[in-house]
């Protein structure tokens, strides 16, 4: 039977690896495997901090909260939303970190413009006195 098969069956006793750090995946004798710490707990990149899977999934998981707070305040429909959290979830793990700090920042900006609009609703009931 195929390994892979294997595993997709509900029934199946098949082991899954245990990714032992990011798939980053190095050349042997390539840059960024010449400037990795044989003491970090994850791949080297020279645009990022290193990251364990324990960090990917929290990452992850930090990423799927952004993303259902803004479609949230948003008033995205569910076909939409579930659409975003697919494509952020299992895209490639060098959009993580871009799709963190992007969603992120369209939150900021989603709570800036709904704290706007609360204070002009505070703000005009009181000049209607």
């Amino acid at each position: 039977m195929n390994k892979y098969l294997s595993r997709l069956r509900p029934g199946s006793n098949a082991a899954k690896p245990v990714p032992s750090s990011v798939g980053f995946v190095s050349a042997p004798g390539s840059r960024a495997q010449k400037n990795a710490s044989p003491d970090a707990p994850g791949e080297f990149w020279p645009w990022a901090p290193y990251l364990a899977a324990a960090d990917v999934q929290r990452m992850r998981t930090e990423l799927v909260g952004i993303i259902e707070r803004l479609a949230d305040m948003e008033h995205w429909p569910a076909k939409h939303r579930d659409d975003v959290l697919a494509r952020a979830i299992r895209g490639p793990l060098a959009d993580l970190l871009p799709n963190v700090a992007h969603f992120n920042e369209r939150l900021m900006e989603a709570n800036a413009a709904a704290a706007a609009r609360e204070a002009v609703k505070q703000n005009s009931w009181r000049s209607n006195r």
